[in-house]
């Protein structure tokens, strides 16, 4: 007997189903489709040119291609905000980690999934109108939204300018579809 097998005596009907409908989802999908590889090869571009950071970052778009492909959503991102999203989580992962910190939302069973989503929709917003002031105020205001502790030194990447130019072009080139417009959708 073989693993799946095996593995689909412990399955529901509903389940069999949404394996059938990940597995056909699967076999549809090709690296070698010209306009997925157009949008890769721009999107990584944009990224990096170093072959190994591209490397990681082409994986992780296949990744979220395939997780994309299964939602039935309509709300889901295009395919150019989860290659900025992905930017933003490989250069830059301890923000990501802030966006989805929450030291000053206290959970508890009055707060509504929604509440959750619109806190991190609530920083990606913050940081992309943030951006569009000038970068002194942008690095004071930086420093202060992300509540560090006045006692520790402040963090170099905190004064990555990149990160500003990064938020900023999501309001100036991206204004109807800037990633806040998509958070808290499934998709990050």
């Amino acid at each position: 007997m073989k693993y799946h097998e095996v593995s689909n005596n412990f399955l529901n009907s509903d389940q069999h189903e949404d394996i059938q409908k990940m597995n056909t989802t699967i076999n549809k999908i090709s690296d070698t489709d010209k306009e997925f590889l157009e949008e890769v090869s721009k999107a990584a571009a944009d990224f990096s040119n170093n072959p190994r950071e591209v490397k990681r970052f082409v994986n992780s778009l296949r990744f979220y291609r395939f997780f994309v492909s299964v939602l039935d959503s309509s709300e889901i991102p295009t395919f150019e905000q989860i290659g900025r999203w992905i930017t933003l989580s490989l250069k830059w992962p301890q923000l990501v980690r802030w966006i989805y910190s929450n030291p000053e939302f206290i959970f508890n069973e009055n707060n509504s999934p929604a509440d959750n989503i619109n806190f991190i929709q609530m920083r990606l917003k913050k940081l992309e109108n943030l951006a569009t002031g000038d970068s002194k105020k942008w690095n004071d205001e930086f420093v202060k939204l992300l509540v560090l502790n006045p006692n520790a030194q402040t963090p170099t990447w905190v004064y990555d300018n990149t990160i500003r130019e990064f938020f900023s072009r999501e309001t100036r080139k991206y204004g109807d579809s800037p990633l806040s417009s998509k958070a808290g959708t499934g998709v990050y």
